[in-house]
């Protein structure tokens, strides 16, 4: 939810909704993770920022999906207003993959564009009620590579 690229150092350990979502387009995967501790620090630092640009991109249209947002009405949620986000969020990232393994497809839910342009207007202007409003400004994003997630190309 922060921007942080996910690093994920377990050898052979399915992520949460794996086969729903592009894990290698938004995460770092290192192998042999207990051998490569020693030498982490170079690792990361040998990442080129072009590339942290392009896994946030990606972050940034799929971080909903691990949120669980409420959607019962009048319920406190972690987020304000983000209504407009359920679509997309860890319950039905739940249901689409129970609905994926009934149907024995393969593939992200069709409507990843959608999510992307959701989160998008998510964060163009602050809730009411809400204070200061600058999500992911720490980070910086390929807003090329965002606009064209957000139209499904």
């Amino acid at each position: 939810m922060s921007g942080c690229v996910p690093l994920v150092m377990q050898d052979g350990i399915e992520q949460a909704f794996e086969d729903l979502l592009p894990w290698p387009l938004f995460a770092l995967r290192i192998n042999n993770s207990l051998g490569a501790i020693a030498t982490l620090d170079r690792t990361l630092e040998a990442i080129d920022e072009e590339r942290v640009r392009t896994l946030r991109s990606f972050l940034y249209c799929t971080w909903p999906r691990f949120v669980w947002l409420r959607h019962d009405d009048g319920a406190r949620t972690p987020l304000p207003a983000a209504r407009d986000l359920l679509r997309f969020d860890a319950f039905e990232s739940v249901m689409w993959t129970l609905r994926k393994r009934l149907r024995r497809d393969i593939g992200w839910p069709p409507d990843f564009a959608a999510g992307c342009r959701a989160v998008a207007r998510y964060f163009e202007k602050a809730p009411q009620g809400v204070g200061r409003w600058a999500p992911w400004a720490n980070h910086e994003l390929d807003m090329a590579q965002v606009q064209r997630l957000s139209s499904g190309a």
